[in-house]
């Protein structure tokens, strides 16, 4: 048996800072939760024996490598730890890291998380006739055509936007549609 309370705050654009200056060079986009993530004991008294803390920070944190929403790294968090019960008996390290990732879990989708991701402005010159299998290769990748102009009788100029990740093999499919 094991229960966690506590919160999660973003850490603030200083703290950020001042960690990618103390670490700088040591930190990758791999093991960014590992240093952008500070775990904070504020328990008072034995609410939770002290034996059982490194197992609750270790659930928190193996959520964090992985998080739920595309499996990238959590980080830029302060997770706060304020109380929880535990059982002589039936407590034990299994229990309490369990307890930590339903709470992260649970704190997690509770906050309405978003994901960022960059956008791209994408100009494309295609020719007239290719013009409408462009907008639905744009349209599959998750993009919003924002205008389109003709510049001669045979070029079209397509404006959009298309998240990032949606891009890569773009150059390919727009190859085969204009040959």
């Amino acid at each position: 048996y094991g229960k966690v309370t506590g919160y999660f705050e973003p850490l603030s654009y200083d703290e950020v800072q001042e960690i990618l200056t103390k670490y700088q060079g040591e930190i990758t986009p791999m093991n960014a939760s590992k240093y952008l993530t500070i775990f904070q004991n504020n328990i008072r008294g034995n609410e939770i024996p002290k034996n059982f803390i490194a197992y609750i920070e270790k659930g928190f944190r193996e959520c964090l490598e992985e998080g739920p929403l595309t499996g990238s790294a959590v980080c830029n968090l302060r997770i706060v730890l304020e109380g929880g019960k535990h059982h002589e008996v039936d407590s034990s390290e299994v229990a309490f890291k369990a307890a930590a990732q339903g709470a992260f879990e649970q704190a997690f989708y509770g906050g309405s998380p978003t994901i960022l991701q960059p956008v791209m402005n994408v100009e494309v010159t295609v020719p007239t006739d290719k013009t409408g299998s462009l907008m639905s290769g744009i349209t599959v990748r998750k993009g919003l055509v924002t205008g389109s102009e003709a510049l001669t009788d045979l070029d079209t100029l397509v404006r959009a936007k298309v998240p990032l990740r949606n891009m890569f093999g773009f150059t390919t499919e727009l190859r085969s549609i204009t040959q």
